[in-house]
């Protein structure tokens, strides 16, 4: 942290002595002025209604808190031009809380009111600095982005609406509801709110129109010229104007800072302080959202990143700055901020200078303060409203799915008439249901086969291929994908119960899991009534790659008979070996017996396999002929079962040809264990006839996978030293052997 001061003091100072220098002093007065203005906006719109003879003394707290949080950003933040202040959404929570606190209390007296809603505010100021600091300290800033972007649109929206229904309080002192709709109305009500709205109004159309940085502050001085000028020609006096609600309440000099001192703390009504203590953590954690979706905007409006954890410290400094002061939460704008880069003016100074210019309005300038039009207030609130308004209801439509969009104005309604967090929970909950609705449309049943077309490596006879693919229809194998929870677990019951009702039963199910990424204890539950139905229809399970946990709680819940039922295999291919070898064993037992059926049957595999055990024959004496022709190339070797031939990430050196026996190929261990399995997963069985290693005829290779001997078997082994000497004696033979590798290459991928 030192170095980063130092580095950005040194950054201000240079800036200081560059051409940066007098545009940086222009924007940053222009910025200055604008944020006073808005902050009083602010400080109307909470102390309102009972509240409003305080509205220029919270004023005072508002603009040191804008002041303190733009010299800490402006000085230390990551990025040169962040503007940071007292934000609206906080406001649209902390207008909520001062309405409850008035409403708590209706006998105490002002004072007790200020000195508590000021009390809400300062600690939620001091909370979210708190907040913003853990967070950045511990880098945990990337887990506010997993808010779902309906909610936070909703949550902009709501605040936008809040905003709209304040800016009336402001104009009119009386908030504004349905049952005071009547009132607002009439020719007396109007005269106050209706020239802001039109004001507001007209400056979102030209901003709409075309975008630049003096259209607002412009705005608001065209706006006062004109009211004064308006008064001027009806001959009304100040007095008459304060009177008559147009102007905020004078105050004697020298009491716009500090407003809260120890004395009014001692005022505090702790206990009605401490039921607001939900609406601060509010304000706390939509602080955060608001200030993400603000960097986001900021480092697309400027092409660069900005370390956000970085941010969220120095952002937090300045809120427990301004806390101590009076001033309520608040983070970097995105508009103020964009100033700098839009004017081609990258510079602290613009922040600082808009800093300091809150900071002296509070020693010299505090009566200007007064002379600021209610309309006018009112009517910069009703645009900043009607900014968020516009983007997330009206303008959303056009960008937001139907159930997206309907999400943002169930969150909006209630918030205007519930609050933040009951809307905020509102719009999780809703996401999360139609997350879950149309995640469940996402088929969790990945493919549905027979043994018929999906076999186990192990390396079977011709004949027992044959039966395999004739009765392979018995066992169904259902392989599931995705997360297993209420409602895909669903679909597997239903699918399965299906399966079960068939006028032909299966007689086996294999599920393999390999590829699911987790499941809820609604797993459990459907797999414990597959078992059931299973067991019911007399059909056993295999579960192939299932989590242990899964098999823990499936002891747990179902009953010793149920459990029996169910097969567990670490892999899909020990599953359907192991199905394989059942089935083979039951047909094995009617082709050896001497009823008429069994004759028949052998008679029938016989003439099926006739063809294709002719085929297999010629290509047994092709690898014979392959043998017996490179016999002084090579050596020749018993492996015992488990004797290791090949292991994978070594140089193979050389060509391994499996005589007779069984060599199995096994994927590596640390690849297999992404998977989460115990144990390596079997790729292929070599038999007689098989080669391992083809590759390693051309050249170094790397083993890909270890070969291990399955049972005694015995290999013949040419290396590559026998391999040059082979080409250089015999160099037909070589040819024929590459030839007869290249072959079984094209089969297969080593």
């Amino acid at each position: 942290m030192p170095s980063h001061m130092t580095t950005c003091t040194r950054e201000l100072l240079n800036d200081i002595r560059s051409p940066k220098l007098i545009p940086g002093l222009i924007q940053g007065l222009i910025l200055g002025t604008l944020l006073v203005i808005v902050e009083v906006s602010f400080a109307n719109i909470i102390f309102s209604g009972p509240l409003a003879s305080h509205a220029t003394r919270a004023a005072g707290m508002c603009i040191f808190g804008a002041g303190a949080l733009s010299l800490v950003t402006g000085m230390f933040s990551p990025f040169s031009c962040m503007v940071s202040l007292p934000q609206d959404t906080p406001v649209a929570i902390l207008s909520i809380a001062a309405a409850a606190i008035v409403v708590a209390v209706p006998t105490a007296s002002s004072e007790v009111l200020f000195a508590t809603v000021s009390g809400t505010i300062i600690g939620s100021a001091m909370i979210t600095g708190l907040f913003f600091w853990l967070i950045g300290k511990f880098k945990l800033s990337n887990f506010a982005r997993f808010l779902p972007f309906p909610v936070i649109g909703g949550f902009l929206a709501g605040s936008g609406a809040m905003l709209l229904l304040g800016s009336f309080g402001v104009m009119t002192e009386q908030s504004l509801s349905l049952s005071t709709l009547p009132q607002f109305m009439t020719i007396g009500m109007f005269v106050h709110w209706g020239p802001g709205v039109f004001f507001a109004f007209c400056i979102f159309m030209l901003m709409r129109l075309r975008s630049h940085f003096l259209i607002l502050p412009g705005s608001i001085v065209a706006g006062m010229i004109v009211f004064f000028l308006f008064v001027l020609a009806c001959g009304a006096s100040i007095a008459d104007l304060r009177s008559q609600g147009w102007l905020p309440t004078a105050m004697p000099s020298g009491q716009l800072w500090p407003g809260f001192t120890f004395e009014t703390a001692g005022m505090i009504d702790w206990p009605v302080l401490l039921t607001q203590l939900p609406d601060m953590l509010t304000v706390a954690l939509l602080s955060l959202v608001g200030m993400i979706l603000n960097i986001n905007g900021i480092e697309l409006g400027v092409h660069q990143d900005i370390d956000l954890d970085q941010e969220l410290k120095v952002e937090a400094v300045g809120n427990v700055m301004a806390g101590l002061g009076g001033g309520f939460a608040g983070y970097g704008a995105l508009s103020l901020s964009m100033l700098g880069p839009r004017s081609n003016t990258v510079s602290r100074i613009i922040p600082v200078t808009a800093a300091l210019v809150c900071l002296g309005v509070l020693f010299v300038g505090a009566q200007v303060l007064t002379f600021i039009p209610k309309p006018l207030l009112g009517g910069l609130l009703f645009l900043l409203g009607l900014f968020f308004v516009d983007e997330w209801i009206f303008s959303g439509r056009k960008r937001l799915t139907l159930f997206d969009y309907l999400i943002v104005v169930a969150i909006v309604l209630t918030i205007v008439n519930l609050g933040f967090l009951p809307g905020i929970g509102l719009g999780i909950g809703l996401t999360c249901v139609i997350f879950m609705v149309q995640f469940t449309r996402i088929p969790v049943i990945q493919t549905e086969e027979t043994l018929t077309g999906l076999h186990s490596t192990r390396q079977r006879s011709i004949p027992d291929q044959i039966l395999l693919s004739r009765e392979g229809q018995a066992c169904i194998i259902m392989k599931l994908s995705g997360y297993l929870f209420f409602g895909s677990t669903y679909f597997v019951g239903k699918r399965v119960k299906e399966l079960f009702e068939e006028e032909i039963l299966p007689e086996h199910l294999i599920l393999d899991l390999t590829k699911i990424q987790g499941f809820d204890i609604s797993a459990v539950n459907t797999l414990q009534r597959i078992a059931q139905q299973a067991l019911a229809k007399d059909i056993t399970i295999s579960i192939a790659a299932p989590p242990n946990r899964l098999l823990d709680l499936i002891k747990r819940n179902a009953s010793p008979e149920v459990v029996q039922q169910v097969g567990s295999y670490a892999d899909l291919d020990s599953a359907l070996e192991s199905q394989e070898d059942h089935l083979l064993a039951k047909q094995q037992q009617i082709l050896t017996g001497g009823s008429a059926d069994g004759l028949e049957a052998r008679e029938n595999l016989f003439h099926a396999a006739v063809d294709d055990l002719d085929a297999h024959l010629q290509e047994q004496e092709h690898f014979e002929q392959i043998l017996q022709s490179i016999s002084p190339y090579r050596t020749q070797t018993t492996a015992m079962p488990g004797d290791v031939l090949v292991t994978e990430g070594t140089p193979q050196d050389g060509v391994i040809f499996v005589i007779w026996g069984s060599v199995s190929l096994f994927e590596s261990d640390a690849e297999f264990e992404l998977d989460k399995k115990k144990g390596p997963r079997r790729l292929a069985s070599v038999g007689p006839g098989g080669v391992i290693a083809p590759r390693a005829a051309w050249g170094p290779w790397m083993a890909t996978y270890t070969a291990r001997a399955e049972q005694q078997a015995m290999v013949a082994i040419i290396s590559s030293e026998a391999l040059q000497k082979m080409e250089s004696e015999a160099p037909e033979t070589a040819m024929i052997m590459y030839k007869y590798l290249a072959e079984i290459l094209a089969k297969r991928s080593d």
